[in-house]
């Protein structure tokens, strides 16, 4: 999951610093910086990346959740 919120993030700062902008020859994508000029193509391989990952990320927040609300059921143990 560690793996996929580092995406995330990566993909949300390409998006709100970047600029959208679109070649007759290879499509749209964005440039953004991250210590240099990068280039990100919006294709299609890009947005089924994005959905997969935000997908098992989502339902692996979902347990987490789960297991902690779960977790505070549980009567605290009484020590003597």
């Amino acid at each position: 999951m560690q793996e996929n919120l580092k995406r995330i993030m990566y993909w949300r700062n390409a998006f709100a610093h970047g600029y959208v902008k679109n070649s007759a020859t290879s499509g749209c994508f964005i440039e953004y910086y991250s210590g240099s000029l990068k280039k990100l193509m919006l294709d299609d391989s890009l947005w089924d990346q994005v959905e997969n990952v935000f997908i098992d990320t989502h339902y692996s927040l979902k347990e987490i959740h789960k297991s902690l609300k779960d977790k505070s059921k549980i009567p605290p143990s009484k020590t003597p």
